[in-house]
């Protein structure tokens, strides 16, 4: 399996009629006010982390260089904090059927993990049955900037 490309946008969309997909609200930056009073609270808490109530979706396109032999993935994807400390993971597994050469993945990501402003990275992961560890294929970067506002 070659990983081509892979995107972190709000939501996509396949044409019934073209089979071509569309990617909406690409995610560069994701912008969060949180009061100060929770902001001490999550602090003061084991994990010290906050999650966003934010969906996303990873659209991933991966071509398979051995198209005459069924097989399986598995992707993982893991998200960092500025200090490189991993906060989430998921990782799916995937059948590509025989005759397949090129394929799109597409994964819904429920919230997101923070605790503090910065650079986080989204690594995506590929694992092919036949392998006995994951490979790092891409890294998507997404600046976080939280906003502490005093309670109402």
């Amino acid at each position: 399996m070659i990983h081509r490309w892979s995107v972190l946008c709000g939501r996509s969309i396949i044409d019934s009629n073209t089979n071509q997909i569309s990617l909406l609200d690409v995610v560069e930056k994701v912008e969060t006010n949180v009061e100060i009073e929770s902001l001490e609270k999550f602090k003061n808490e084991e994990k010290g982390i906050l999650v966003i109530p934010i969906n996303f979706e990873l659209v991933s396109y991966i071509s398979n260089i051995e198209p005459d032999k069924d097989s399986a993935i598995e992707m993982k994807l893991t998200l960092s904090d500025p200090k490189g400390t991993q906060l989430q993971e998921s990782s799916p597994k995937f059948d590509v059927p025989e005759k397949i050469k090129n394929m799109r993945v597409r994964m819904g990501v429920q919230g997101m993990t923070i605790n503090e402003s910065g650079v986080y990275l989204f690594n995506v992961w590929l694992k092919e049955n036949k392998d006995k560890e994951f490979v790092n294929v891409a890294e998507i970067p997404v600046e976080v900037d939280i906003t502490i506002r005093e309670k109402k």
